[in-house]
């Protein structure tokens, strides 16, 4: 039979059926620190997260270390300045005014000037001189060293007019040319057959018979008016003179002094005047 203490020491094993005890105990043996010490690169394991080395990357990219700071700033600066000097180019080059175009009438004449039926019929023709009177350049005062622009005229629409703007008589257009630094063109231009081709303006009667008093006179007031598309090119580059696309206008008195009998008539005065539109 068992010993009363080996009965009593059994008793106390059954009221503590498992190894260890609920209430908290220190075991200063088994106890580790928890704050272990960094490794290299911040992170405290051995291996690296998941994305660490892609974050590295992106962070570099877009925030240089101060080593390669100098280098980026320099670019900057190199970027900055060549963009400076490309728009003050720009602005440059269409700000300075163009230069200025000579153009006006060296002669005018009519001829096979008749009135049947209350119909008119003449032919008109008149010589002009295009050039460019001051293509020097605009960049040095009192120097007369030629500037490199070229004057195109695209387009040269021609009219004339009586009354100065209410009544046309003929139209013409001019073919388009090119001039350099001072360079002059003389060109002819004939003008249509009133009232007899198509493309002519049909004049109302009671212009052509106002026409006709004038006429018998010996003396016939007229205005012309020439319509022009211009293009400047100017170191290298190609600008409108206006950028809404409209044309520049020059505009003359006319008188002409007409022979009643042959039909004839040539110039006898002529000034620049205001155009209307």
């Amino acid at each position: 039979m068992p010993s009363p203490a080996e009965v009593q020491s059994k008793t106390a094993k059954d009221d503590h059926l498992y190894a260890f005890s609920p209430l908290p105990q220190e075991d200063s043996e088994s106890s580790l620190p928890i704050n272990m010490p960094p490794t290299e690169g911040g992170y405290p394991y051995s291996f690296s997260p998941p994305g660490l080395h892609l974050a590295d990357e992106i962070s570099s990219e877009f925030y240089p270390s101060p080593a390669n700071e100098p280098e980026n700033i320099y670019a900057k600066y190199a970027k900055l300045a060549f963009l400076t000097l490309v728009i003050s180019y720009i602005i440059l080059t269409f700000s300075l005014p163009p230069p200025a175009v000579v153009l006006h009438p060296n002669s005018f004449s009519i001829s096979n000037f008749t009135i049947f039926n209350s119909r008119l019929a003449a032919n008109w023709e008149a010589d002009f001189t295009f050039g460019c009177q001051n293509c020097v350049s605009n960049l040095t005062s009192g120097n007369d060293r030629e500037c490199n622009t070229r004057i195109y005229y695209d387009y040269i629409k021609g009219y004339i007019f009586y009354n100065e703007k209410e009544d046309v008589l003929s139209t013409v257009s001019i073919e388009p040319f090119s001039l350099g630094a001072k360079e002059h063109k003389r060109v002819h231009v004939k003008f249509g057959n009133t009232g007899w081709e198509g493309n002519q303006p049909i004049v109302r009667k009671e212009v052509v018979d106002a026409i006709g008093k004038k006429v018998e006179r010996g003396m016939l007031h007229l205005s012309m008016r020439l319509d022009v598309w211009v293009t400047y090119k100017k170191w290298g580059s190609f600008w409108k003179n206006n950028l809404l696309g409209m044309p520049d206008s020059y505009c003359w008195n006319l008188l002409v002094g007409v022979i009643p009998e042959t039909g004839m008539g040539k110039l006898i005065l002529s000034r620049p005047m205001k155009c209307y539109q």
